[in-house]
């Protein structure tokens, strides 16, 4: 691992001790098995891969670890820092963050975002991102993530992602090197939330991922392993909250 960020960011990631945090504070632990590592349409692995998770919030501020593994080759391939503060103000919900992209073999990054969601039926969502580091671009994502309650608990999640670059070359170039403007991709997922108790659930998962335009399939093809820029994938996550 040529990356030193990473070990730390593994490090954190599995040692965060419950004993540490505040009675009104949020703990969530997660762990997700997939087909393949998927991000803004690109497929970053060649199959399936091992996706832990920590989240601790306190107050409208989120601290979350993330690191990707790969199943083949075996091998930490990623790990991530994302610090955000969220604010609620009847049914908007308004963000600000910054994460840091530490990755093992490839280019770290770093990037400061906002967004805003509507908590209605179909829960419209509108994030901008900003890369300050590589990339020095920008990435606009708007998004529907409807739910459908199928019981206590139990819920039918239906997804959709569509995102426009902004030259930014941390999403790639086009077959002549150059980086773009234009639309990026479409993402939908179907989800269910299973309930295991009061405090876990398990949620399977099936997406699509497809370019929405020539220039972003020159580049998700340049970029990750998906060799007609369009991806089917699964999987499955078990999540343990504590509030």
């Amino acid at each position: 691992m040529k990356n030193p960020n990473l070990y730390v960011i593994l490090l954190a990631l599995f040692l965060v001790p419950q004993a540490l945090i505040a009675q009104d504070t949020g703990f969530e632990l997660s762990g997700a098995v997939l087909s393949h590592y998927m991000w803004r349409g690109m497929r970053l692995s060649e199959g399936g891969v091992f996706q832990p998770s920590v989240t601790v919030s306190d107050k409208g501020f989120s601290l979350n670890l993330w690191a990707n593994y790969q199943f083949d080759p075996r091998r930490w391939s990623e790990a991530d820092i994302t610090a955000a503060y969220t604010k609620e103000k009847e049914k908007y919900s308004y963000e600000v963050g910054y994460i840091h992209y530490g990755v093992n073999e490839g280019p770290d990054s770093d990037e400061i975002y906002t967004g805003v969601s509507h908590d209605d039926a179909f829960k419209p969502s509108l994030y901008i991102y900003r890369d300050v580091n590589y990339g020095k671009g920008s990435y606009i994502q708007v998004g529907l993530e409807p739910a459908i309650p199928l019981g206590k608990k139990a819920a039918l999640n239906l997804k959709a992602h569509a995102g426009y670059v902004l030259k930014n070359a941390y999403m790639g170039t086009t077959d002549d090197g150059k980086d773009f403007s234009n639309f990026y991709s479409a993402d939908f997922q179907t989800s269910l939330t299973l309930p295991l108790g009061k405090r876990v659930t398990f949620e399977p998962m099936l997406g699509y991922s497809t370019a929405l335009s020539r220039n972003a399939r020159q580049a998700i093809k340049g970029s990750s392993v998906a060799p007609r820029g369009e991806t089917l994938y699964g999987g499955a996550t078990l999540t343990l909250s504590l509030d």
